[in-house]
Parts: C-alpha cells; sequence; structure tokens
C-alpha cells in the first residue's frame, strides 16, 4: 500500500511539473508500446501423480514486451518471461522408500495478452488475460552424460553435457492493474492475478503473480 502511494505521489508530481494531468485524456490509440517487466512468481505446492509432489520457491524474472493499441480502450501485446526458482522434490523410489531432492527449475514463457484500459486516461485501472506457452527445466538428470566438445550456437564450445528433464505445457492468465501514462510518451504498469500451468502429470497449477511494468509508446 505504501509503495502504491508512492508511486502514485511520485508520477503525478512528474506529470504536473511537466503540464500533465493524469486523470486528463490518453493518446494510446493507434500506438505501439514496448516494455520491460519485473515479475514476482509467488512460492507453491505442486502435486504430481503417484504422490510426488514439489515445493517451488518464490522468485523474480524478468520480461520483454510488445504491444499495440487499437483504440483507447483495446491493447494487444506479445510478451515473453523468464526466471529461475529453487525447488525442493519429494517422491517414491522403485524400493518403495521416500526420497527428497532439490534443484533448480528454469522457467521461459511465450505469451499473447489482450488487455482492456477501463477508462480513456492517463491514468487508468485495467484487466488482462493472457495465453500462451510454458518451457521448463528441472535440472533432473534424464541419462549418462554426453562426453566431448562441439560449437553451440550462443554459448561457443560446450563440452561434456548433462540432459535433464524438459517439459513445454500452455498457460494462462487473470491480471487486474492499474496503469499511469507520464511524459510525453512513458507509461508505468502495475498488476496482480494469478498464472495457471497445464502439467503433463499433474493437472493444473496456480501461482500468484505481480507484475511491474516501464514502457514506452511510439508510432
Amino acid at each position: 500500500m505504501a509503495v502504491g502511494l508512492f508511486i502514485s505521489g511520485l508520477l503525478s508530481g512528474i506529470a504536473c511539473a511537466e503540464g500533465y494531468s493524469l486523470m486528463g485524456p490518453s493518446k494510446r490509440t493507434a500506438t505501439w508500446e514496448f516494455n520491460v517487466t519485473s515479475q514476482y512468481l509467488g512460492s507453491s505446492l505442486v502435486n504430481f501423480n503417484g504422490g510426488a509432489s514439489a515445493e517451488i520457491d518464490s522468485t523474480i524474472g524478468w520480461g520483454l514486451g510488445l504491444g499495440y493499441n487499437f483504440t483507447e480502450y483495446l491493447e494487444l501485446n506479445f510478451d515473453a518471461y523468464w526466471s529461475d526458482a529453487g525447488y525442493r522434490a519429494n517422491y517414491i523410489d522403485e524400493n518403495g522408500a521416500p526420497q527428497i531432492s532439490g534443484g533448480t527449475l528454469s522457467s521461459n514463457s511465450a505469451n499473447v495478452a489482450l488487455t482492456y484500459n477501463i477508462l480513456p486516461r492517463r491514468f487508468t485501472p485495467f484487466i488482462t488475460g493472457a495465453v500462451g506457452m510454458q518451457f521448463f527445466n528441472t535440472d533432473i538428470p534424464v541419462g549418462p552424460p554426453i562426453d566431448g566438445c562441439w560449437w553451440y550456437p550462443w554459448l561457443g564450445q560446450v563440452c561434456s553435457y548433462q540432459p535433464t528433464y524438459r517439459e513445454d505445457n500452455t498457460a494462462y492468465a487473470a491480471l487486474a492493474g492499474v496503469r499511469f501514462e507520464f511524459g510525453r510518451a512513458m507509461y508505468l504498469k502495475s498488476s496482480l492475478g494469478k498464472h495457471y500451468i497445464g502439467l503433463n502429470n499433474g493437472g493444473t497449477h496456480s501461482m500468484t503473480i505481480f507484475r511491474l511494468n516501464f514502457g514506452w509508446m511510439f508510432r
């Protein structure tokens, strides 16, 4: 609450200093947007088939987005996010004995999102719905190490690679928040919501997300 009031006061001061009012009319129609996002993912517990479970730590992720405003109210976005979170897994081995292991869950996602701005003003509440794909690397070995060296795009020379379990899942999200426009083209968005992932062996998993977007509008 205190952070929200501070941000609101700061942006109001910037807007007034530059001759803009946050409650003044927006000029979003027919503009493109580029944004950088910081995303907080809350901790969660995932239950899998067969009695296994995983406790996933909260973490901070990052993202980039490109959007287009069809009107003052309607915006379409294409977003990509990435994050790493620690986790602890509980499972039963082939001998029926309980086991505990841990690692790092690396996640990347690509989404299409539709946002509806409630007001045609520089300050407006909004709601967002998104759908996309989530790509996980669990850090769990799935075979013996691969020896030898080769050249890999972006990474250069790679030697002795350990294959790990990866999973690609559908994902969707629902968020609500507020948008502040300040200056001639900059904006800040703050939103809170739920992120849902359809896991291959664990049904639909949900987690709380908080996003802070800083962006620029251009034509």
